[in-house]
């Protein structure tokens, strides 16, 4: 909402990190300009796509709870990567087992937050 300040969760995904540092250093500026409390979870730094590119569900699956464990109480989350927002929002759903899907969506459905893409967690 314009003109409204927010906590924002700043994911930066791990090849963000490695190979263009300053998109991430730049969206914290952008963010704290605009006045915004920006925090970046130290704990989670790669989505799991490689890994789910590649093949490796179970992989993946590791990598990727970890993020949307993190995320999940976000009031806002910006991720610094189109194909790692996908990943979130979309595709680790796939790789999840049945019972583990349903009980992530009710976890999202409960959050109170919103997600890159103009995504909320009720619409998961």
């Amino acid at each position: 909402m314009r003109g409204q300040r927010m906590t924002v969760t700043l994911f930066i995904p791990c090849f963000v990190d490695a190979l263009y540092p300053r998109a991430g250093m730049s969206v914290v500026q952008i963010l704290e300009r605009l006045g915004h409390k920006v925090v970046c979870p130290a704990e989670i730094a790669c989505c799991g796509q490689p890994a789910f590119n590649s093949g490796y569900w179970a992989e993946s699956r590791a990598v990727a709870v970890k993020v949307l464990e993190h995320l999940k109480n976000a009031e806002t989350v910006v991720i610094v990567s189109g194909s790692c927002g996908a990943m979130v929002k979309i595709f680790i759903r796939n790789c999840l087992p049945t019972r583990r899907r349903l009980d992530w969506q009710n976890k999202f459905r409960s959050a109170s937050g919103s997600f890159p893409i103009s995504w909320s967690p009720s619409s998961v």
